[in-house]
């Protein structure tokens, strides 16, 4: 029995929010709260039902814990899956976790296999841990900025168009002829970026000097068709290899 306990108390607390998204729950804050029982301790997340303490403030707060918890950013792929309630009122490093499953192009094409080349796990920042640092929104103090690390990869120069099979992805090129898959909200000047932690590139928009806004994850291939180099972790090497540079920026 007391295996069986700690095994449930081991459970990615991701993968359980990820179900319940499609749960009926009078409180929306149930959606998170109704699960850490089931989730590793680690997380450190307290049921808290006052007024105050919106439903806002607990995806933002639980955002925050499974990345310090995980030293991870794999949470980004979890942003893109519906957005319609709450997206305009959280950063947007954070999912909304109230909102029903929905189906997603970007996690299907991701999945299938490449021609002509083996089968591997995307590891774009070479499993690198991150220490991430949390502000309050200058411009919203309900909202949390997080800093994070990462290199530049490219910036998308050309819509290519549509992704045949796939409505809601679009391929793009970048100066270094590269072809980046991506969101169709993408747009032209929006920046390829790995960041410490994350499996895959990402994209980010600029807003300020150092704050972007993350729009989702990319797929970037070479010019021959092949999957890049960038997909397996070249731009981290090449970080420390001094050609390419690592900074750092607000994710807001």
């Amino acid at each position: 029995m007391k295996g069986k306990k700690n095994a449930r108390r081991s459970l990615d607390l991701k993968t359980l929010l990820w179900h319940s998204r499609n749960c009926d729950a009078s409180d929306s804050r149930d959606r998170v709260y109704a699960f850490l029982g089931l989730a590793h301790k680690g997380y450190a997340i307290a049921p808290d039902y006052t007024t105050k303490n919106t439903v806002v403030h607990v995806l933002i707060e639980t955002a925050r814990r499974i990345i310090e918890h995980e030293k991870t950013l794999n949470i980004l792929e979890h942003v893109y899956h519906g957005r319609e309630k709450l997206g305009l009122f959280l950063p947007t490093w954070v999912p909304d976790w109230t909102t029903k499953e929905i189906d997603c192009d970007f996690k299907e094409y991701a999945s299938l296999p490449t021609p002509h080349q083996e089968r591997r796990l995307f590891d774009a920042s070479k499993g690198l841990r991150i220490e991430t640092e949390f502000r309050k929104d200058e411009a919203n103090e309900a909202n949390v900025d997080m800093k994070v690390k990462g290199v530049l990869v490219d910036i998308l120069d050309e819509l290519e168009g549509p992704v045949r099979g796939f409505e809601d992805l679009a391929s793009f090129l970048t100066p270094g002829s590269q072809r980046i898959i991506t969101s169709k909200s993408a747009l032209l000047d929006d920046e390829v970026w790995v960041l410490h932690g994350a499996s895959k590139p990402v994209l980010l928009r600029p807003e300020d000097d150092d704050t972007y806004g993350f729009l989702g994850e990319v797929i970037v291939f070479e010019n021959d068709g092949t999957l890049s180099d960038v997909m397996f972790g070249r731009m981290i090497e090449l970080a420390d290899q001094g050609t390419a540079e690592t900074r750092e920026c607000w994710l807001v």
